[in-house]
């Protein structure tokens, strides 16, 4: 088709885009994807203004920089991403997907390990909604559903507050909420999902719904740890924040023989299990060039630095190479742990286990016998301490169920080179089917796994039947569907 027939045939369609806030060029694109489609993106249009969303074709100048994915392994080209600027918008866009019965993901942070928040359709992308409003009153922060867990410690840290969330600041605070949400302040001060006083949701037949303790309990019971994209889309979150204006951290880090590195593992799960809550810590293992083994734990803790360096003597190991503390400001604390503060984008695969005992030394051996047969750094293994708060939560008062795991242990590999994909993967899987004799079957949703047969057991348990029957009340039609959301009962 040359440039004169386009145009031709695109005229009507281009002038009401236009006074939608689309260019004529944009207008001539959009008209293509709606002819390669079917789908009537001329209603959509029509219904959503400028002031309502941000809506992005592949040809679009701002398109790419919205398409942030962190694994490019699974990385996807949505035809349409529609970046929302209100609930209203929310409801919109779902009734026009639902009239067209087009499939499609919600993304926020986009952090998700399978690419489950992106799709090769319609993305609605929640990134616009990303206010937060401080009430020092009532040590609270209202956030929007697309904020970054980056941009909540910026506001809140400066006032001297914080908030159990992870380190990384590009994470999105709702899939990060939403399937439970561990950090470096989680035996201080539980999970992020147990900080959530209330939220504003849009549900599956568009209504937008708030819901607490009080109002629709059983949904806000499904929340907090039921795993995003089940649901509906969370508008805004009502989250209690805590007064805590320095924390202090700690780093301790080996290179050793593969024979000696069990020991110093053994002593840190053994400490974990009883340390005070005020201390969170996890511990990491990686294979360095010259064979050796580099080992590394690292802890925030909610008292002074010199408390913390009496609690650390009852971590009986051999003396590290390099060990530090210091006292930071929440934020500072978060961005030490993070390292790099741009989005990050890597070909990688995840795979998680939960430890309800210790894992035993036979156990770690097969680990880094496992971990030797491949090339320095190519498969990690990180052990985030549960215990203190976390454990005080019952396994029912919350979907999230795994109260009293001792850790989970998540297998992290991560490369640059596509054509490495396949012996990438390959390797962890190894690792992975190595380490089943020596632990609980059950996996964390925040490090979702394609790979797991029986996925919906092994992230929530006995916690499943409730989350169905929730789901079957809420989105009895299945509107709101991934790889791995919550099915329907029928």
């Amino acid at each position: 088709m040359n440039r004169r027939t386009l145009l031709k045939n695109s005229g009507n369609m281009s002038l009401l885009w236009g006074l939608n806030g689309l260019t004529l060029l944009e207008s001539i694109f959009m008209s293509r994807v709606q002819a390669a489609t079917g789908w009537d993106i001329h209603s959509l249009i029509r219904q959503l203004g400028p002031e309502d969303a941000l809506i992005l074709i592949p040809t679009h100048e701002l398109y790419s920089r919205f398409n942030q994915e962190f694994n490019l392994r699974t990385a996807k080209l949505p035809a349409v991403r529609i970046l929302v600027k209100n609930p209203q918008a929310i409801v919109t866009s779902l009734q026009w997907l639902k009239q067209e019965n087009i499939p499609f993901s919600i993304r926020c942070g986009g952090h998700s390990f399978e690419g489950l928040s992106q799709s090769h359709s319609v993305v609605i992308d929640t990134r616009l909604m990303n206010r937060v409003d401080v009430d020092l009153d009532q040590h609270t922060v209202n956030v929007g559903g697309g904020a970054s867990l980056g941009q909540i410690y910026n506001a809140i840290s400066p006032l001297g507050f914080a908030y159990p969330g992870g380190t990384c600041p590009n994470v999105g605070v709702s899939g990060h909420l939403l399937g439970g949400g561990y950090g470096l302040l989680a035996r201080s001060f539980g999970l992020a999902c147990d900080s959530l006083l209330s939220a504003e949701i849009v549900t599956a037949d568009g209504r937008i719904e708030v819901v607490s303790e009080d109002r629709n309990p059983d949904l806000f019971w499904a929340l907090k740890g039921g795993g995003g994209g089940s649901f509906g889309v969370v508008t805004r979150f009502t989250l209690k924040i805590y007064p805590l204006p320095k924390v202090s951290i700690f780093s301790m880090s080996w290179n050793l023989p593969k024979n000696k590195a069990a020991t110093i593992f053994n002593n840190w799960q053994a400490w974990i299990a009883e340390a005070p809550s005020e201390i969170t810590s996890l511990f990491r293992f990686n294979k360095n060039p010259d064979g050796t083994f580099y080992l590394r734990t690292v802890g925030q803790c909610i008292k002074s630095e010199t408390w913390l360096q009496t609690e650390l003597r009852n971590l009986q190991m051999a003396s590290p190479q390099r060990q530090s503390t210091k006292t930071l400001s929440f934020t500072d604390a978060a961005s030490n742990f993070a390292g790099k503060q741009d989005y990050v984008s890597v070909y990688m695969k995840g795979k998680s286990d939960y430890i309800y005992n210790e894992i035993s030394e036979i156990g770690i051996n097969v680990a880094l016998a496992g971990i030797d047969q491949g090339s320095a750094g190519a498969v990690g293994l990180a052990f985030d301490g549960y215990g203190g708060k976390i454990a005080q939560v019952s396994e029912t008062e919350s979907a999230f169920v795994h109260r009293n795991a001792h850790s989970v242990l998540q297998y992290f590999c991560q490369w640059q080179n596509p054509a490495a994909s396949q012996s990438r993967m390959a390797h962890v899987r190894a690792v992975h089917k190595s380490l089943r004799p020596y632990v609980s079957g059950f996996s964390y949703v925040n490090y979702c796994d394609t790979d797991i047969s029986n996925w919906a057991h092994a992230y929530w348990g006995q916690n499943l039947e409730r989350l169905i029957d929730v789901k079957t009340k809420w989105d009895p039609e299945n509107f709101f569907k991934h790889a791995q959301s919550i099915p329907v009962r029928g």
